[in-house]
This record gives structure tokens, sequence and C-alpha cells, in this order.
């Protein structure tokens, strides 16, 4: 009771009128407290939560000063080619 002294908070009394479901009448004070302290509660709940998550910070672009070496020349023919061998030579003899 203490916490409304002052009134109940329009944000929370919107948020009560505009229930979806299981609205408060609005002839019914006790139903409309019984809703404000939940929403209420839930708020607080809720700033809790976002308070105790640290927010991601961007990451920073790292710009590169280094100036890079020339690309290097491609040789035209492959210096070696490569001879397979057969993994069990034993089965293909005959």
């Amino acid at each position: 009771m203490v916490k409304f002294r002052q009134g109940l908070n329009p944000k929370i009394g919107d948020a009560v009128a505009t229930m979806a479901t299981n609205r408060p009448d609005d002839l019914n004070p006790e139903a409309w407290f019984e809703a404000a302290v939940r929403i209420d509660q839930a708020h607080a709940t809720n700033t809790a939560f976002c308070a105790s998550i640290q927010p991601v910070l961007a990451v920073p672009e790292v710009i590169s000063t280094e100036v890079l070496p020339p690309p290097r020349e491609i040789a035209e023919e492959p210096l070696a080619t490569p001879r397979l061998q057969p993994q069990f030579p034993e089965i293909l003899k005959v």
C-alpha cells in the first residue's frame, strides 16, 4: 500500500488497463491493486536484469599501416610432378 501512496504510476495504470487477458474489472480496486503490484514487480525485475548485463562494446576496426610485400610471381610449369603410389601394392600383383 505504501508503494502507491502517491498514486498509481500512469504507465502501470495503462499496462493494467490494456491487459489482453485477466484484466481486472473496473469496479474491483483490489484486483487492480494486485495487477499493479505484479506489473510493478515485473518492471523492477526487468530493470535489475538489464542493469546486470554488461553492454557489448563495438569491436574497433583495426586499420593496419603495414605495407604488404608485392605478390610473388607464379611459375608457368610446376616445379615437380607428384607420383601416385598404390596404397596396397600386394593386392595389385597378379
